[in-house]
């Protein structure tokens, strides 16, 4: 059954999967995994592939989707290529950059 999610947040239970499994969810491609993070993200959160936030259009409204991790769910130890902000540090620079699109 597809549910037809335009955005899932990323939360603890993907946390839990270690650093490996984590960078290789937030490594999928955007159609078939949708999960978003404002706060967790691939080495370079300006890169392309990182889904920080997702716009979508319904009903002639713009609307954005975003997650933010809490601090305790976010890993102790970064590991490669997994990169992670202080939620209060995400919420500041996705408002800075997200708000200006819609």
């Amino acid at each position: 059954m597809k549910m037809g999610y335009a955005a899932v947040g990323f939360g603890p239970g993907e946390m839990k999967l270690g650093t490996d499994l984590t960078v290789l969810l937030l490594d999928m491609d955007e159609k078939t995994n949708p999960l978003v993070s404002a706060n967790v993200s691939l080495d370079n959160p300006a890169a392309a592939r990182n889904k920080l936030y997702k716009i979508v259009e319904v009903g002639g409204m713009r609307i954005g989707i975003t997650s933010v991790l809490g601090k305790k769910e976010l890993p102790g130890e970064r590991g490669g290529r997994l990169r992670t902000l202080e939620p209060y540090q995400a919420i500041r620079e996705f408002l800075a950059n997200f708000v200006p699109r819609l």
